[in-house]
């Protein structure tokens, strides 16, 4: 699980990366402000994934009397509707031609 989390925001992050590169040849079939908010989105999802570990990788569920349980659980599930967000993104992204 670890691996795909890991793989899909690095995949993420160059998908972003290249669209960026080439945005001046794409100008007529993406719309540029929803690739610069995937490209917060990806940021985002660094920042937090980064934040977290710490917290997930701890052992048990209490924590000098915090119950960590639900905060994990709610941690794991709204970092997956990021990650998912991102094709929801991905959608809107692409101007329809006619």
């Amino acid at each position: 699980m670890f691996a795909f989390i890991v793989f899909e925001i690095v995949a993420q992050a160059y998908l972003v990366a290249t669209l960026f590169s080439f945005k001046e040849k794409l100008n007529s079939f993406i719309n540029k402000n929803v690739l610069k908010l995937k490209l917060f989105l990806v940021s985002l999802l660094i920042i937090v994934a980064a934040i977290s570990i710490p917290i997930i990788s701890l052992p048990g569920d209490d924590f000098f009397g915090f119950n960590l349980k639900f905060l994990k659980h709610a941690l794991e599930w709204d970092y997956f509707i990021g990650v998912i967000s991102f094709y929801l993104l991905t959608f809107f992204m692409w101007k329809k031609i006619y």
